[in-house]
């Protein structure tokens, strides 16, 4: 709980009114999205050209809140069948990712893992998988 002091300047004095007691809530984890749209399904290619990582409140909780995005981790699987893994330090997706999503044929499979985003209490890495298939 945190409870709120409720003070004024009445004549050059300080005078106490009175206190309020709030129930504070943690803010739920995010729901990481492409472009505030995708968590899974089939995107476009054109789209990922100009979208970012957005990690807003799900939609049951009573405030909206976009969290700061602050790294992801983008897994594909490479022409030799293993899984390559390409790092960004922010919402935005690198230069190589960009590069890759033009040469991963319609169908190829990309997931979007270890998104971690900045909260009022500090850092959080997300349980969510952002899983697609290129369009």
């Amino acid at each position: 709980t945190a409870t709120i002091r409720v003070n004024a300047i009445l004549d050059g004095e300080e005078t106490f009114f009175d206190e309020y007691d709030f129930r504070v809530r943690n803010i739920p984890d995010p729901t990481p999205t492409i472009g505030g749209t995708y968590t899974s399904g089939e995107v476009e290619r054109d789209f990922l050209e100009v979208s970012s990582i957005i990690a807003k409140t799900p939609e049951y909780f009573e405030f909206d809140y976009t969290f700061q995005v602050v790294s992801f981790v983008m897994f594909y699987q490479g022409a030799d069948g293993y899984w390559v893994d390409l790092e960004s330090n922010s919402n935005q997706f690198t230069d190589a990712m960009r590069d890759q999503f033009d040469r991963l044929r319609s169908g190829a499979r990309v997931q979007f893992e270890q998104i971690r985003v900045k909260a009022p209490e500090g850092e959080r890495e997300l349980e969510n998988v952002i899983s697609i298939k290129i369009d």
